[in-house]
């Protein structure tokens, strides 16, 4: 999955301008324990996807898997 991250809140670039409804890395590894993470990280990318949504932003992304 990926969202935006806190760290997006003031970016004209895309994303809800609302901390309610940015994510956290530790909020995400809570949310998501009982799986298993294959990836997560939070990075700066460079959107390119219409209006409003063009420039450097925040996310997080997270691959996981359910244990068997």
């Amino acid at each position: 999955m990926e969202v935006f991250s806190q760290k997006q809140l003031g970016n004209k670039t895309g994303g809800p301008q609302n901390m309610k409804l940015l994510y956290s890395l530790e909020y995400l590894k809570r949310d998501f324990e009982t799986l298993s993470f294959l990836k997560i990280e939070e990075d700066a990318v460079f959107l390119s996807e219409g209006y409003g949504h063009n420039g450097r932003a925040e996310t997080i992304r997270l691959v996981a898997q359910k244990d068997s």
